[in-house]
């Protein structure tokens, strides 16, 4: 048995067929519209919970680029060893 056929049950003790039914439906309606509310506070919950790993995935590519602009420097530093090394040797040829 559903909630509407819950209430509307209780509610013919005391009202008319017509008035159990009306008043039952908008109970009925009414706690639908309460689990769809809980149903979005957990959707928002998600949501904070993804803006916060997306926080932290921001932070570490932000960590990440930083590594590879230092490592792009020393490569730099490499080549420019590599061609002075290259520069000796062909002087002492």
């Amino acid at each position: 048995m559903d909630i509407y056929e819950r209430i509307k049950e209780r509610l013919r003790r005391v009202f008319s067929e017509e008035e159990a039914s009306i008043i039952a439906e908008s109970i009925a309606d009414a706690y639908s519209d309460v689990a769809r509310k809980s149903d979005l506070d957990d959707v928002r919950d998600v949501i904070k919970e993804l803006a916060e790993a997306q926080k932290r995935t921001e932070e570490k590519i932000e960590k990440l680029i930083e590594a590879q602009a230092k490592s792009e420097e020393r490569i730099a530093r490499l080549e420019e060893a590599q061609i002075r090394t290259e520069e000796r040797l062909s002087r002492l040829e």
